[in-house]
C-alpha cells in the first residue's frame, strides 16, 4: 500500500508561490524516477503563499530519504532553475497512511 503525504511549501509572496507552480509540473516527471507519484499540486485559495502538494511514496519508501536523496540529483536542480529557493520559507508534512487512521508528521 502507498503512502500518502501532503506536503505544503510556505512561500514569501503570492508572486513566488504562482511562480513555483510550474516546477512543480517538471517535478512530476523527475519523482516519477523515484517511484513517488503526484496525485495533485495547487496553490492554496484561502493561503495563497502556499503551494500544496499530494503525493505517494512506494511501500517500502522512506518519504525522508526519498526526497533527500532527489534534492541531491541534477534533475531537482534543473526542475528549480530560474526559480530562488529562498524564496520558500518553510515545507510542512503530513504524512498519511490508509488503513491506519492516523496521520503522522
Amino acid at each position: 500500500m502507498r503512502k500518502f503525504q501532503i506536503r505544503t511549501y510556505r512561500l514569501r509572496t503570492e508572486e513566488a508561490a504562482i511562480a513555483y507552480l510550474p516546477h512543480w509540473v517538471l517535478h512530476v516527471k523527475s519523482l516519477e524516477l523515484f517511484g513517488v507519484e503526484t496525485h495533485a499540486f495547487f496553490s492554496a485559495p484561502s493561503a495563497p503563499r502556499n503551494v500544496v502538494a499530494l503525493i505517494s511514496f512506494g511501500e517500502q519508501a522512506d518519504p525522508e530519504v526519498v526526497t533527500r536523496e532527489y534534492m541531491q540529483t541534477d534533475a531537482f536542480k534543473q526542475d528549480m532553475s530560474g526559480f530562488d529557493v529562498a524564496q520558500i520559507e518553510g515545507v510542512d508534512t503530513l504524512l498519511l497512511i490508509p488503513g491506519d487512521g492516523s496521520p503522522l508528521t
